[in-house]
């Protein structure tokens, strides 16, 4: 699964670096799992006036949940929740993408860039 972000422009006078976190919620039974799981994370750089587009991609086997009773992985079908932001503090994209299709979502500011899909 792939998240890709437009973030904002570099309006500073000096250059900037940013680490952008991508977060995921599980499905309803979701096994035990924690509430948010890491995914993915990016460290990304913007030279003043620079904007900067960050691609995440989030292992399929995050999205997976153990059954001791088959004793095996399975995908659940279901919604989940994608939040990107600087830290699990600070999310400022939230997306929900359904098992085994494809999410797009307009970020603040009027940007098309949020792109989701699980498989």
């Amino acid at each position: 699964m792939g998240v890709e972000a437009q973030h904002r422009r570099n309006t500073g006078s000096r250059p900037g670096r940013e680490v952008v976190q991508a977060y995921l919620t599980g499905a309803p039974g979701n096994g035990g799992q924690p509430v948010r799981v890491l995914g993915a994370f990016t460290g990304v750089t913007a030279a003043p006036g620079e904007a900067a587009e960050v691609m995440l991609r989030v292992p399929a086997r995050l999205f997976a949940v153990f059954d001791e009773e088959a004793g095996q992985w399975s995908w659940p079908q279901g919604e989940f929740t994608v939040q990107v932001g600087r830290s699990s503090r600070d999310l400022r994209l939230s997306l929900t993408v359904r098992s085994g299709l494809t999410a797009r979502v307009t970020l603040p500011g009027g940007h098309d860039g949020a792109t989701s899909s699980t498989s």
